[in-house]
């Protein structure tokens, strides 16, 4: 039993070493040990001739461990907003994986092993941060894309020929479209992007001297509800 108590602590003291080395690799010497390449790292005397079996596992170990914490976090958060745009159709999640096989080309068993358990973490960590992003860029998006949908109807011309009281009630029944496309998609009243685009336009004809428009544009804003309350 002392026997197998020595053995086993010599092990765990190399296996120690191994993790010491990790830390004081250089990139490329790194990139050698991760696949294997212990006798030219012999011949640079970056390691000794014939280490501990358990002082190169760890030593692969804890850098395929620092690939994917390091390298491969960087990476990805690099391209976050590639991924959090609310135009996109990318798979972050795919974009994971690339990027992963592409830092874990080469490497050998204990490097490889430790950079697949290091990889969840990373990944979920990505994978959330990107979904929360998209969500919070769609929201805001969703918001400018209806105060300016909102706003071009609102210095939409009346048609030639038609009355003042029917290019009102036709802009009512635009606006209130508008509005409750906007709360069905987002569940958003969409009330302040109104009353910006409302004010905008208003003031527009207002600077243009165009008192009446100005009134006709109050005059279809008074119609639109959501649910049961008026917007205005």
């Amino acid at each position: 039993k002392v026997i197998g108590d020595q053995a086993e602590a010599a092990n765990q003291a190399a296996a120690d070493q191994g993790r010491i080395d990790a830390e004081k690799l250089t990139a490329e010497q790194a990139r050698d040990a991760m696949r294997g390449n212990f006798i030219q790292m012999e011949k640079d005397n970056v390691i000794p001739q014939g280490a501990s079996p358990f002082r190169l596992a760890a030593m692969q170990a804890a850098l395929g461990k620092q690939a994917v914490q390091n390298e491969l976090r960087i990476k990805l958060n690099e391209n976050i907003a590639r991924f959090s745009d609310p135009y996109s159709q990318e798979d972050p999640a795919k974009f994971v994986q690339q990027e992963f096989a592409k830092i874990t080309e080469g490497m050998e068993f204990y490097a490889r092993g430790a950079a697949t358990e290091a990889l969840d973490q990373v990944e979920s960590t990505f994978l959330n941060r990107a979904s929360l992003m998209k969500a919070e860029n769609r929201a805001q998006q969703n918001k400018k894309d209806l105060t300016s949908n909102l706003f071009n109807e609102f210095r939409s011309p009346v048609p030639e020929g038609v009355s003042q009281a029917k290019a009102v009630e036709a802009s009512r029944g635009r606006l209130q479209e508008l509005v409750d496309t906007h709360f069905k998609d987002t569940g958003e009243s969409g009330r302040e992007s109104f009353m910006i685009a409302l004010r905008a336009a208003a003031m527009s004809y207002a600077r243009e001297g165009d008192a009446d428009r100005a009134e006709d544009l109050i005059a279809a804003a008074r119609g639109v509800v959501i649910g049961s309350a008026k917007i205005i």
